[in-house]
């Protein structure tokens, strides 16, 4: 990993914290990008590798919560397709339970909040389609989706 990010309420604080990182990383041959150091004040967006932290909170960005909302979707529709119409969509399919539960475990991680309205909308669509408990990767699923 090669990114650092220092935050304080302070800006002489971060000023001082970048002129002793710079010195530190010059005395080991490393150099900063000019171009990529940013500040950051509270009142905008402060987004860290993907995750919106703005006041002492962790989340995840709203198009990403779409894009999540939408493979979850996709993937409970396919599910469907495949046991009402009888038609194997296994190889059609983007993602698996192992990405689908891989997503949970990450919203769950950084933020709560959203993980718990995905959870309720996946239960929304679980029963929707009635899904039947016959799937492995469906019972997989809702194993986690009730903890």
């Amino acid at each position: 990993m090669d990114d650092l990010f220092f935050s304080s309420v302070d800006k002489e604080d971060l000023i001082k914290i970048e002129q002793i990182a710079t010195e530190l990383l010059k005395e080991n041959n490393f150099i900063i990008n000019q171009y990529k150091t940013k500040y950051i004040s509270r009142n905008k967006r402060q987004e860290v590798l993907g995750i919106v932290v703005n006041n002492n909170n962790a989340k995840i960005p709203y198009d990403v919560k779409r894009e999540y909302r939408a493979i979850f979707y996709n993937y409970i529709k396919s599910v469907h397709l495949e046991e009402q119409c009888g038609i194997s969509t296994l190889l059609l399919r983007k993602y698996n339970c192992h990405h689908i539960n891989g997503y949970l475990a990450y919203i769950k991680c950084c933020d709560k909040e959203y993980y718990e309205t995905i959870k309720e909308y996946i239960k929304k669509l679980l029963k929707r389609y009635k899904i039947s408990d016959k799937n492995a990767e469906i019972k997989s699923l809702k194993k986690v989706i009730n903890k």
